[in-house]
């Protein structure tokens, strides 16, 4: 049996899944990519409204005991995600792109396979945080975060079919309905007095509920293929170079917020959380690019120019997109726990915030150089740049997380330090690993000239911050200035303006999208 879907094109259906391959033939990579961001930034307004209302108002309900441990629990969950995919999820995303013929058969089995490594996985986190004696707070927190690890596969593989399969626009529905529902709802049941255990359990009953509605809607249908060793122990190797690779980055983005936990108050763990929340509310930006990014470059990886213009493209635009993220929350950062009513203590987050603000578009670039790699299948030499940054991130810690503590009574000074350390760790190795000529020195000018400007705008915005005038005049005059001189330095130009207008315009005119023209022309 295959993948079977109904009512809408899908995985099983042969003559479909057929036309569907000619169809991602003709479109040009970098015409995928821009067609699949587009996709996803339609549906990002909810996401993004969500995610700045749970950031105003988690800090206020919960404190900021309660939201380091919520935060502590779902840090371990999210360490142990990788674990249970065992890198199938990324095997199967490539199969898919490069149009394998065993893709159904290996997802189901694979589905099995994860979520029993998974259901394990929930019960070592629950010993784990028991013979640690981790501050998580009550049993109700463990629980939904064990839940939650249970529920991974099952919502990491229905994502990884459509990702693989370039359904882009359903990915973003997907995507964007649980994120926002798992966001939204759990709060409303904090505001209506649920407490700390009701936020925490909602969580869990939400992405399950999303999960049911998302399957069933999706069109896709896994074949019941029976079970056999001889497929599972075929398949379990396949996806260890992608195991040791997704381990070591969750290890290394995530063992910070632990480390808090073992050698600072548990509140400096919720002062780290709120800072972190400001600065991912715009991570959807890079993962526009790097999501459609992945099978792009795996099915253009012999055409070394189209490859070539699909990277820098996108890396160019994810610099220029994100720099002025980083930039305003640089610059905003003092008067962002003001703005948003926060409680006095989350002032603590002024300094973590200013010194992570960069962060967003260091780990763009790092994000799209690790997917070229491993489009390129030099995810080996990438797993050995990620195990470096895993060790120097816990290392780091160690002495800075104390430092931090003892000299400003805030532990996540450090670790918002050592994280901006690994990034650039990680970088420096993406730079090194990436075939030469593949890279456009172009780039280095365009991060120049952006940096200019980016510093610029914070050091006026700061400035302007001491004065009499009122924040949102402040920063509006900063925002102008920032404005003017990406103009003066030309960092962008009306021909860019043009061409993005012209494709969200055509895309608008026409559902699939099919008429529109490329983002930017092959040349």
């Amino acid at each position: 049996m295959a993948i079977a879907e109904a009512p809408e094109p899908h995985l099983a259906a042969e003559s479909k899944t057929q036309g569907t391959a000619d169809s991602a033939r003709v479109t040009s990579p970098m015409q995928a990519v821009a067609r699949g961001a587009f996709a996803l930034l339609t549906t990002q307004p909810l996401t993004w409204a969500t995610s700045l209302i749970g950031v105003a108002l988690l800090p206020r309900y919960l404190g900021d005991v309660a939201l380091g441990q919520v935060s502590l629990a779902f840090t371990l969950a999210n360490i142990a995600a990788p674990v249970v995919s065992l890198g199938l999820l990324e095997y199967l995303s490539r199969s898919l792109a490069s149009r394998s013929p065993n893709t159904e058969r290996d997802a189901s089995v694979a589905w099995l396979i994860m979520t029993v490594a998974a259901a394990l996985a929930a019960v070592l986190l629950g010993l784990f945080a028991h013979v640690f004696q981790l501050q998580v707070g009550s049993t109700a927190i463990l629980f939904a975060a064990m839940g939650q690890i249970v529920l991974t596969p099952t919502q990491g593989l229905l994502l990884t079919l459509l990702r693989g399969s370039e359904r882009m626009g359903r990915f973003a529905i997907v995507s964007s309905l649980t994120a926002s529902a798992s966001a939204l709802i759990p709060l409303l049941v904090l505001v209506a007095g649920g407490g700390v255990n009701g936020y925490a359990l909602a969580t869990l009953l939400v992405l399950f509920g999303c999960l049911v509605v998302s399957w069933r809607t999706s069109g896709i249908r896994l074949p019941r293929a029976g079970f056999t060793a001889p497929v599972a122990l075929a398949l379990i190797p396949a996806g260890l170079p992608f195991l040791g690779w997704n381990l070591t980055m969750q290890f290394y983005g995530q063992i910070d917020r632990i480390m808090l936990g073992l050698l600072a108050p548990v509140q400096v763990v919720g002062w780290y959380a709120a800072a972190t929340r400001i600065i991912g509310v715009p991570v959807f930006i890079p993962l526009l690019i790097v999501t459609p990014l992945f099978p792009a470059l795996t099915r253009c990886r012999e055409d070394k120019h189209v490859f070539r213009h699909t990277l820098n493209t996108s890396l160019r635009g994810a610099l220029l997109v994100t720099a002025p993220f980083c930039a305003a929350t640089a610059a905003a950062a003092p008067v962002i726990p003001q703005l948003l009513g926060w409680p006095e203590e989350f002032n603590q987050t002024v300094l973590p915030m200013t010194i992570l603000a960069p962060n967003l578009t260091i780990v763009a670039f790092d994000m799209m150089l690790g997917t070229a790699l491993m489009a390129l299948g030099r995810e080996r030499k990438w797993l050995l740049v990620g195990v470096i940054a895993a060790v120097v991130n816990p290392s780091a810690n160690v002495v800075a997380i104390p430092f931090a503590q003892s000299v400003w009574g805030n532990g996540s000074i450090g670790c918002a330090t050592v994280a901006v350390i690994t990034e650039l760790v990680m970088l420096v190795g993406g730079l090194i690993l990436i075939p030469r000529g593949v890279l456009d020195r172009a780039l280095v000018s365009i991060a120049v000239r952006t940096l200019i400007a980016g510093g610029g705008f914070v050091v006026i915005t700061r400035l302007l911050l001491g004065s009499p005038l009122r924040v949102e005049l402040d920063l509006a005059i900063g925002t102008a200035m920032f404005i003017a001189s990406l103009l003066v330095l030309r960092l962008v130009g009306r021909s860019d303006v043009r061409q993005v207008w012209q494709f969200a315009t055509s895309l608008l005119r026409s559902r699939a999208g099919r008429s529109a023209q490329p983002l930017l022309n092959h040349g």
